[in-house]
């Protein structure tokens, strides 16, 4: 009696990363901002690091500015091969956006719809 065994190969496609970085006090805004680049790039990998240097990935970095009666913030960016760019600012008046998971969605959905070039470089990239 023969025996013969099956062999199942399970094939793995590479998805192309996406490397996201925020200062780390903003945890929940910027889980809010990487669901909301998520949509635009559903079949990429987000990491939440900065990316490595001279990587040849699409790089988001998240940039925030807090005082009493003002929170602010913009993305910029850097594609593989060196190009940057830089969104708006967007401003939230006497808010702490940080606590509220509701206005940290808004504010991040904000942050990538102000940024038009940033969402064609994402649909660019699927």
């Amino acid at each position: 009696m023969v025996q013969t065994t099956d062999r199942v190969e399970a094939r793995q496609v590479e998805r192309p990363v996406l490397f996201v970085e925020c200062p780390t006090e903003t945890g929940a805004l910027c889980q809010a901002l990487v669901r909301s680049i998520a949509v635009h790039v559903p079949h990429h990998v987000i990491r939440l690091d900065p990316a490595p240097a001279g990587a040849k990935f699409l790089r988001v970095t998240f940039h925030v500015a807090q005082d009493v009666d003002l929170f602010s913030g913009y993305l910029s960016w850097r594609v593989p091969g060196g190009a940057m760019g830089q969104g708006p600012v967007h401003q939230l008046a006497g808010g702490n956006v940080v606590t509220s998971s509701i206005a940290a969605q808004e504010f991040a959905q904000a942050l990538v719809s102000k940024s038009p070039e940033l969402q064609s470089i994402l649909a660019a990239s699927k």
